[in-house]
């Protein structure tokens, strides 16, 4: 398996053939696989399509974690704080948990999302 040298080289292309011929290895796609392909279209800042592997495997198993942290580095990356709220408040809803968005707020990587319209009128509702 090469895909992580692949990533390392910022050979993106061969990373996701990679890890094509890993999912033809194993039988097909499942949340892990999809995971891996949103993260390494997110290293390639090919933004969209890594929203949609990440999202797919949310769909293909809605208790893998790290698909839904795939989809708020997508927000954060991109500075979209729809994306970035939609993917904080869904896994707050698949894992029965609640964010102090205060607290998440005052973190750096989150300070630019928790200006936007998204993430306000998330504060809001919480009132």
């Amino acid at each position: 398996m090469l895909i992580d040298h692949y990533v390392f080289e910022s050979q993106f292309d061969r990373a996701l053939a990679a890890t094509a011929g890993l999912e033809r290895a194993i039988g097909g796609e499942d949340a892990a696989t999809a995971n891996l392909r949103g993260s390494i279209q997110i290293g390639a800042k090919r933004f969209a399509d890594a929203e949609k592997s990440c999202r797919k495997a949310i769909t293909l198993e809605a208790d893998y974690q790290a698909a839904y942290w795939c989809v708020v580095t997508v927000g954060l990356s991109t500075r979209n704080g729809k994306v970035a709220v939609d993917g904080l408040k869904s896994y707050e809803k698949a894992f029965g948990m609640h964010f102090d968005l205060a607290k998440l707020a005052e973190l750096e990587q989150y300070r630019e999302i928790s200006r936007t319209p998204e993430f306000q009128a998330w504060v809001k509702s919480r009132r």
